[in-house]
């Protein structure tokens, strides 16, 4: 056989394998496994893994609970592999104050913290969670918050233990969820390259509210705990290509956690 004769076989068959992939279909197939998120270091097919329930988190309205949903892969129907990180409890920073693995300060009698991510807000992150049910315990019934699985990069809700802020009880009845759920740069996959939306759901997981515009992609966020605000800096996505490119401009917004709406732009 001649090299002209190898080299075209060759080239069918990479042909007849590029037809196989349907070229408009959005997958979840992409989940970056280091922190940096301009590094991209390993890319896993997860569009055939199996999803299964990790945790039941407590909230503080005993009517509601919710189940955390990730993927695993089997091998030869027997090995399972559970790709979580498992669900840690970010950091805690508030107005300088350092809070960490449940430990906190009670700064006075005013203003009485339970480790809770932000007053009234314990919080969950996991870069392999894919959706998050809630849970109606008058009959047990569960609800996706997301219709379709999405990557959720970060879970708000209220904490099971009631804090104090300035000398008042803080009742939350909303769920915050920073997380990607769309193919914004329309490469057919969903992953930490697409824009990173914040979400805010009402208690029994319906109204589902953007909170900062779709064309930014969300960066991080701090708590203004005088006025008890959480501040979102967003990057926009000014040449509209769906990626969060770092030269673009970056802003910040202003929300109100009393009652979660559309952030204030401030800067």
């Amino acid at each position: 056989m001649n090299i002209r004769t190898t080299l075209f076989g060759i080239a069918c068959l990479l042909f007849l394998s590029a037809c196989e992939e349907e070229p408009n279909s959005t997958k979840l197939d992409r989940i970056v496994l280091s922190e940096n998120t301009s590094e991209f270091e390993a890319e896993i097919d997860y569009s055939s893994f199996p999803l299964k329930p990790k945790s039941v988190l407590v909230t503080d309205n005993p009517k509601y609970r919710l189940v955390t949903i990730y993927k695993e892969k089997v091998y030869n129907n027997r090995t399972r592999i559970d790709f979580s990180t498992g669900e840690e409890y970010p950091s805690r920073w508030i107005d300088g104050d350092y809070f960490h693995n449940g430990r906190y300060r009670r700064y006075d009698s005013c203003n009485v913290l339970n480790g809770n991510f932000m007053p009234g807000l314990s919080a969950v992150w996991d870069n392999k969670m894919y959706n998050v049910a809630v849970l109606d315990t008058a009959d047990f019934k569960a609800k996706n918050l997301f219709a379709s699985n999405a990557l959720i990069n970060t879970l708000y809700f209220p904490g099971s233990e009631t804090d104090t802020l300035n000398c008042e009880c803080i009742d939350r009845n909303y769920y915050l969820v920073s997380v990607f759920d769309t193919d914004t740069n329309n490469d057919t996959v969903i992953d930490r390259r697409d824009l990173r939306k914040l979400y805010a759901f009402d208690e029994d997981g319906t109204n589902q509210r953007l909170l900062i515009p779709a064309n930014y992609s969300v960066l991080r966020s701090a708590y203004d705990r005088r006025i008890d605000h959480m501040y979102v800096y967003a990057r926009k996505d000014e040449n509209n290509d769906g990626y969060m490119n770092p030269n673009e401009t970056e802003h910040v917004f202003a929300i109100d956690l009393k009652n979660p709406q559309m952030g204030k732009r401030v800067y």
